[in-house]
C-alpha cells in the first residue's frame, strides 16, 4: 500500500511542478507542427516535387509529433499500470483465504480505485491514448482548410485575370 501512495504521489508531483512545462511544450510542438504543414502546402503552391516537400518537412514533422505520441503513450502506460494493478488485487482477494491478507488485498484495491493514477496537463486535460485521434483530426481539420484558402485564393486570381483581360 505504501509504494501505490508513493507512485500516486509521484504522479501528482510531477503534474504540479511539470504539468505546465509540458503544456508549454505540447504547444509548441503543436505551433510546429502546423507550421510544418503551412510550409508543405507552401512549397506545393510553388510546383515544388512532392519528394522536395518530404524530405524538406517529413523528418522534422515526425520529430514533433513523435514526442507528442511518445508523451501520452507513456502516461498512459502507467495510467494503465495502475488499473492492471487494482483488477489483480480484486482476483488477489477472491483467491486470498488469509483475513489479515484479504483486508490488506482490500485496502490496496480501495486505495487504487480512490486514487488513480493520471496525468493531466496543468489541470486541462489528461494524458490518455484518446487525445492522440484528437491530435491528427485536429491537424488534418487544419489541412482541409489551408487547403479550401489556397483554392478560393487560387480562384479569386484567376477570375481577376479573366476580368482584367477582357
Amino acid at each position: 500500500m505504501g509504494l501505490y501512495k508513493t507512485a500516486y504521489n509521484v504522479v501528482i508531483n510531477f503534474n504540479e511542478y511539470f504539468g505546465n512545462l509540458i503544456m508549454l511544450r505540447f504547444a509548441l510542438n503543436s505551433v510546429e507542427i502546423l507550421v510544418v504543414c503551412d510550409y508543405a502546402m507552401f512549397l506545393l503552391s510553388k510546383s515544388m516535387s512532392i519528394m522536395d516537400m518530404l524530405y524538406s518537412s517529413f523528418p522534422y514533422l515526425v520529430v514533433h509529433f513523435g514526442f507528442v505520441v511518445r508523451c501520452i503513450i507513456s502516461c498512459a502506460n502507467v495510467e494503465n499500470a495502475g488499473k492492471k494493478l487494482g483488477s489483480l488485487c480484486k482476483v488477489l482477494q477472491a483467491k486470498e483465504e488469509d483475513p489479515v491478507n484479504k483486508n490488506k488485498i482490500t485496502e490496496l484495491a480501495q486505495l487504487i480505485e480512490t486514487l488513480p493514477l493520471t496525468f493531466s496537463i496543468s489541470g486541462y486535460f489528461t494524458l490518455t491514448r484518446s487525445l492522440v485521434p484528437s491530435l491528427v483530426t485536429g491537424i488534418t481539420s487544419y489541412l482541409i482548410i489551408m487547403i479550401q484558402f489556397k483554392v478560393q485564393g487560387e480562384c479569386s486570381n484567376n477570375s481577376t485575370k479573366n476580368v482584367s483581360n477582357v
